[in-house]
């Protein structure tokens, strides 16, 4: 599963893209100032998504008035599952330092073998990276 998200002082915007699922990518938006009444009456926001040759791309129309982009990250996630339970998950942030687990060797160490694992981006999350930042240039490209 696959996660952007955007924000924007007074807007958060999220994409959340599950390749097994076989639906489109659900896309969110909300105001950063809403209440549980506001969640009642929620309707998706105007967006476009496609997924073409292992990219994903989303337009998303502003729900607020401020267009300046405070924050922009993604995630990837793994599970493994027995009999439709979750017994493991991995979770991949671009850039690292989104991570609730903290960096890499906070999070494992050394694991005793002498050497420090490799920092920056690794593995899959390169693909997030890429997907985020063509989410951003068509976000930015539409505002003009």
């Amino acid at each position: 599963m696959y996660h952007l998200e955007f924000n924007s002082s007074d807007a958060y915007y999220r994409v959340i893209y599950n390749p097994a699922s076989g639906v489109d990518p659900i896309v969110i938006a909300l105001p950063t100032e809403f209440t549980p009444e506001d969640l009642a009456t929620w309707e998706p926001p105007a967006s476009e998504t496609s997924i073409h040759e292992g990219t994903l791309t989303a337009t998303i129309d502003w729900i607020t008035e401020d267009h300046a982009m405070t924050g922009f990250y993604g995630w990837a996630q793994e599970w493994d599952t027995e009999d439709e339970k979750a017994l493991e998950a991995w979770f991949d942030y671009a850039p690292n330092d989104r991570s609730p687990y903290g960096s890499y060797d906070d999070y494992y160490g050394n694991g005793g073998s002498g050497t420090t694992p490799p920092s920056g981006t690794p593995g899959f999350e390169a693909i997030t990276v890429i997907v985020a930042l063509g989410v951003a240039f068509i976000i930015l490209r539409r505002r003009k």
